[in-house]
């Protein structure tokens, strides 16, 4: 009994790992209660963590106080169409996964889909199996996505920051950088080819009014980044601070 328990334990930790780290929540807004259910049922077999709902009013109300991965929408719902339910989704979180569901295929509801930004226009007469084959993809997308916006880069030099892991990597080497050099290459690579005075570094990467640094901190520090990185892009603009300089990328 306890093996048992013990694996089951186990079984659920390795799928919720390959889900991302913690377990979806996904949000059902159906009328039609025989399918809401059967829906419910198989995603929740994927450990999805899954709530229902049968009119759009209490699907936004639970928007409103509660953040999910995934909400999935009939097209024809009372007092509101799934159209103007999944925009005002969007409105309130763009990276929520949207889909429409549909009983008849209607070229103009699925392009007022794409306008919407909605991200998955489905039909109900297609198996449920697909529907969570596309779910899992949507969500390893918007997960390759966030984890985009968590790197700066810079081609030229060859580096890769990872905000989220707090790593800086040159040729694909780990460089070991302080936390001021960190911050400074960090501003630096946010603000390319953008002149940044030694009071803008003293005030984004120290946190503290001029007055209280010298200013000459500035300058020791970048050269101890500028040698570590080995770095020919960081510039210096005589008489207001420094610049990264590399071309734009077409």
């Amino acid at each position: 009994m306890g093996y048992q328990l013990t694996l089951k334990v186990y079984k659920l930790i390795i799928c919720v790992y390959k889900k991302g780290g913690f377990v979806k929540k996904i949000l059902i807004v159906e009328h039609n209660e025989k399918y809401r259910k059967l829906l419910a049922t198989e995603l929740r077999k994927e450990n999805y963590d899954v709530e229902e709902v049968d009119t759009p009013v209490r699907g936004l109300e639970n928007v409103a106080i509660q953040k999910y991965d995934v909400v999935i929408s009939d097209l024809h719902l009372p007092v509101m169409s799934g159209l103007v339910f999944t925009e005002s989704v969007k409105n309130i979180s763009q990276e929520t996964v949207c889909i429409i569901l549909t009983e008849n295929h209607d070229e103009n509801s699925e392009l007022a889909s794409i306008q919407n930004n909605i991200d998955l226009y489905f039909e109900k007469n297609k198996s449920l199996s697909i529907l969570l084959s596309y779910i899992e993809r949507l969500l390893s997308l918007r997960k390759i996505k966030q984890n985009q916006e968590m790197v700066l880069t810079s081609d030229a030099e060859n580096i890769i920051l990872s905000i989220s892991e707090h790593t800086v990597k040159k040729d694909g080497k780990l460089i070991n950088l302080t936390p001021k050099e960190y911050e400074l290459l960090r501003i630096f690579l946010s603000n390319k080819n953008k002149v940044i005075t030694r009071s803008e570094f003293v005030e984004l990467a120290w946190e503290e009014p001029e007055t209280e640094v010298d200013i000459r901190l500035v300058d020791s520090h970048i050269k101890k980044l500028r040698d570590k990185i080995k770095s020919v892009s960081i510039i210096t603009v005589r008489g207001y601070g420094y610049r990264w300089n590399e071309p734009e990328r077409h």
